[in-house]
């Protein structure tokens, strides 16, 4: 006769099986998806700073500056008068994140956000096996999603 305690035993430890392989697969979904993400966001990040600046071509707040870091980041900036408010996004793929610096420059020549901690957000898979972003408490499903939200918050567009 089994023991309740064993049929117990036996349920946690295939849920906790099944509960790492799940994980094991979201990793896996997140390695082959999250650098052509990041690529697209930053594409789209891109498209809008040009496309406000193409149809705002008198607002100075609009006219963003978009620095590519040389790994793989991305460092833009709302123009306008100074200080000017910035993100600082850079793809950690190890980490299964979207490493974040938010801050200010108070000149021109100033080429990092250095006012805030960075912090992490973090990337996660959806039921469709879609990357998920949650940014600010908004869950962006969509590379131009997050983009778009990464511009607004920037350039304080509601």
């Amino acid at each position: 006769m089994t023991d309740w305690i064993d049929d117990f035993e036996k349920k946690a430890k295939g849920a906790a099986n099944i509960q790492k392989q799940l994980r094991l697969h979201d990793s896996q979904i997140i390695q082959g998806k999250a650098p052509t993400f990041w690529s697209a966001t930053v594409a789209w990040v891109k498209h809008y700073c040009g496309k406000l600046s193409e149809k705002f071509p008198d607002e100075p707040r609009y006219r963003c500056e978009i620095i590519r870091k040389s790994t793989g980041g991305l460092r833009f900036f709302a123009g306008g008068t100074l200080p000017h408010k910035g993100i600082d996004a850079e793809l950690n793929l190890d980490g299964q994140c979207i490493v974040i610096q938010e801050g200010f420059r108070q000149s021109r020549n100033e080429a990092a956000v250095e006012d805030g901690s960075p912090y992490q957000v973090e990337i996660t898979v959806g039921e469709q096996e879609q990357l998920m972003v949650s940014f600010k408490g908004k869950l962006h499903e969509s590379s131009e999603s997050l983009a778009e939200h990464f511009v607004r918050f920037v350039c304080d567009i509601p």
